[in-house]
């Protein structure tokens, strides 16, 4: 009949148990708080973004149609041809729509869908973004305005920490192991040497 497992082995299991379930949730709780800051810091980008554009179009007194659209053209093509701008009217026409979102439209929005900002992930070609979607009320006109921002420093953040917590862990839990298990083995009683 084998014997059972020793109490210090016994011990040392079930620290080695507690500890990795500790360090799992720690390791998702750094990850999701991290995520939302990262989210936080995106969205308070973005909302910078779509109040330059609000400056820019409250500039423009009442302009038709076709001038707006050639404005806006003008001056996100020149000044910002990265941003991943889209501008339509309460009718949906598109007033702006940067190159990159012309390749890779986005799905319709309505003003109903639009009572308060829209914060989404999405995945356009082979990149993640992070798009707010708002209506903007200026000079009697409204606005759907959709903006994007690529998340690849935050994706390369995010996956750093995974790969950090998936390569400390285990060590940190061999040495947390190894140190119990001698410490139990100090610690736990010598057999009495029988008597002759």
């Amino acid at each position: 009949m084998a014997k059972g497992l020793s109490i210090g082995l016994r011990l040392t299991l079930l620290y080695l148990a507690l500890f990795l379930l500790a360090q799992i949730i720690i390791g998702e709780g750094m990850w999701l708080v991290l995520r939302q800051n990262l989210f936080t810091t995106a969205d308070t980008a973005l909302e910078g973004q779509a109040a330059d554009l609000r400056r820019f179009l409250e500039t423009r007194k009442d302009p038709s149609a076709a001038q707006l659209q050639a404005e806006v053209g003008e001056y996100y093509k020149i000044e910002r041809s990265r941003d991943y701008l889209q501008v339509s009217d309460a009718a949906g026409n598109i007033v702006y729509r940067s190159r990159f979102l012309e390749e890779h439209p986005l799905p319709s929005l309505s003003l109903d869908d639009l009572d308060r900002p829209i914060y989404e992930n999405r995945r356009l070609g082979q990149e993640r973004f992070r798009f707010l979607s708002k209506q903007l009320e200026i000079n009697g006109h409204t606005f759907i305005v959709r903006i994007g921002r690529p998340m690849r420093e935050e994706s390369a953040t995010l996956n750093a920490l995974r790969s950090f917590l998936l390569w400390f862990t285990p060590v940190l839990l061999l040495a947390a192991s190894s140190a119990g298990y001698w410490l139990s083995r100090r610690m736990s009683p010598k057999p009495q040497d029988k008597p002759a």
